[in-house]
């Protein structure tokens, strides 16, 4: 079997390994809920091992020897991010992006191509700022793993705004 690294694809892996994400599911059966987002092609070609890693609050070694079979126990490698802390709060940000997924979930749709294509055009020091049905911790473990700041707020039982911001290069 071929070795990857956490830099390769969702896609590299889950072609390489079939059943990883059965096994990944056998590790943690919470896992069962990222079947759809994962299991989309478009989606798994866009992301690598190590944004999976961090949706699923697992260390990219834990996901590739799982995903190879082996048997291992390990704590996540971090808590989510708790509401409690978080409002939304983007301070000085020039340009901010609306993105109301409520609607894309109510047709019983997988936004997350949708995010990645925002998140893709968004500039230095823009924010991306996201209305779900939800509090979307796993896309805040994803983004924050690829350098994003998050920050959340409940608005409503069933309505979270979510902002998350790209950090201007330093000059």
């Amino acid at each position: 079997m071929t070795a990857l690294s956490p830099e390769a694809t969702w896609l590299e892996l889950v072609s390489t390994h079939e059943t990883t994400f059965e096994r990944l599911v056998a590790h943690d059966p919470k896992i069962a809920k990222f079947g759809r987002v994962l299991g989309d092609e478009r989606v798994a070609d866009r992301l690598t091992v190590q944004d999976v890693a961090h949706m699923l609050n697992l260390p990219a070694p834990t996901l590739l020897a799982v995903a190879a079979g082996a048997a291992v126990v390990e704590p996540p490698i971090q808590a989510p991010p708790s509401p409690a802390e978080d409002a939304v709060s983007t301070g000085a940000v020039m340009q901010r992006v609306r993105l109301d997924l409520r609607p894309v979930f109510a047709d019983g749709h997988e936004p997350l191509g949708l995010i990645l294509d925002e998140i893709d055009r968004l500039p230095d020091g823009a924010a991306l700022v996201i209305e779900a049905p939800f509090h979307p911790v796993p896309l805040r473990r994803l983004l924050g793993g690829r350098g994003y700041d998050s920050a959340a707020r409940q608005v409503a039982a069933d309505h979270w705004r979510v902002a998350f911001r790209r950090p201007a290069p330093a000059a």
